[in-house]
């Protein structure tokens, strides 16, 4: 599962007042306490926390990397969500289940319940609300069970969340814009 991270109080009040750093890419981070590798991503967004909650669920629907999103077992906070995601290198067309918890405007952890084609797949969704908007984060492992394809895995991972958190980005701050026309 997706650990916390600490973030001090002094960075949490730089990035706030620099707001000329809008997002920040993460190199992959090792979990040697899982044994996993994780690609992990983050983005600050000028939005509300709420904000970003909701976008981050419209985008699952808008993907065009994912041909369908939908919920097929929905337990209030825990959700079983399969998605068919299309590119995904190496394999193409691939369908997955994944186990989602949900902690409402605050993060989303997901695990593979079960796949045609991958063999794990582990992360989360974390939203750090600051004083003029909200840090998202998303770290993600995938194993696609074929060898000596993790670098490549890895780095190409790296790309599609930093366009998730992209796209993201973009639908909450379209709707904190909406918003806050009078």
């Amino acid at each position: 599962m997706c650990k916390t991270r600490l973030i001090s109080a002094v960075s949490i009040i730089s990035l706030s007042i620099s707001m000329q750093v809008s997002q920040t890419a993460r190199a992959e981070e090792s979990r040697p306490e899982s044994g996993r590798t994780y690609a992990t991503s983050e983005m600050f967004i000028k939005a509300t926390p709420a904000q970003v909650w909701k976008a981050l669920h419209v985008q699952r629907q808008q993907d065009p990397e994912i041909e369908y999103s939908k919920v097929i077992q929905d337990d209030g906070n825990i959700k079983l969500l399969e998605q068919k995601f299309l590119k995904i290198p190496m394999l193409g067309t691939v369908i997955a289940v994944t186990r989602q918890v949900e902690d409402p405007n605050k993060r989303i952890d997901y695990t593979l319940v079960r796949s045609d084609k991958f063999k794990a797949l582990d992360g989360c969704w974390q939203l750090t609300p600051l004083k003029d908007g909200t840090v998202l984060q998303l770290s993600s492992n995938l194993d696609i069970g074929v060898p000596f394809s993790r670098v490549f895995i890895k780095m190409t991972a790296q790309k599609k969340l930093k366009h998730r958190l992209t796209e993201v980005k973009r639908l909450a701050e379209m709707e904190q814009a909406r918003v806050a026309m009078p």
